[in-house]
């Protein structure tokens, strides 16, 4: 497992702003910022170099959630038995299910 994909495993939330930018973070760095909001803070260092203020915050998400919605986004929806379709695509995994494909 390369250093970036072991990074990529610990990264599971997005801290999300109101103009729409996404910044990756960890569950510790989203409760440091969450306890310095908490706190009173009202400008927080992101990221090296990067501080934003609170207010501009939208929220912190799983980032499979983000990903759901990204997908839907695209037009993409979600069949009964989880599996991700096109738009205009027809579901066959209930079919394929029966048939043990």
């Amino acid at each position: 497992m390369t250093q970036q994909s072991k990074e990529l495993d610990i990264k599971k939330l997005y801290l999300i702003t109101y103009s729409g930018a996404k910044f990756l973070i960890t569950n510790e760095q989203a409760d440091k910022i969450v306890s310095l909001i908490n706190a009173g803070a009202k400008v927080i260092k992101i990221s090296e170099n990067n501080y934003m203020g609170v207010s501009d915050f939208k929220g912190i998400y799983d980032s499979k959630n983000i990903e759901d919605d990204l997908r839907r986004k695209n037009g993409q929806w979600k069949c009964e038995y989880g599996t991700w379709h096109d738009k205009g695509q027809e579901c066959g995994c209930g079919i394929a299910k029966q048939y043990g494909l």
